[in-house]
C-alpha cells in the first residue's frame, strides 16, 4: 500500500480555484511545498479479528475560499 495519495490541477467546485493535494497514510508524513495536506478518512473496522485501516474518504480544504471537499476512495486508490 502507497503511503499516501496525490491528485494534481484539481478544481474547487465554489470558487474554481486550481490546487493539488497530498493524503498521507502516516501523520509524519511531509506533504510537498506545491501541495495542500489532505486527511484520509480510514476504515478501522474488525475483519476476521483483526483491523483493516483502508481509506473510505478523503477530505480536502480549498487553500483559496476553505470550502471542504469529500473524496470517495476506491478500492485500489493507495494500491497504484
Amino acid at each position: 500500500m502507497k503511503e499516501f495519495t496525490r491528485m494534481d490541477n484539481v478544481k474547487c467546485l465554489i470558487c474554481n480555484h486550481t490546487y493539488n493535494w497530498e493524503a498521507p497514510l502516516n501523520s509524519n508524513y511531509n506533504v510537498s511545498e506545491d501541495a495542500v495536506r489532505a486527511e484520509a478518512i480510514v476504515d478501522t473496522v474488525p475483519d476476521n479479528h483483526k483491523r483493516i485501516n483502508t481509506p473510505i474518504f478523503i477530505h480536502v480544504k480549498c487553500p483559496d475560499c476553505g470550502v471542504k471537499h469529500e473524496y470517495k476512495v476506491l478500492e485500489n486508490f493507495y494500491n497504484n
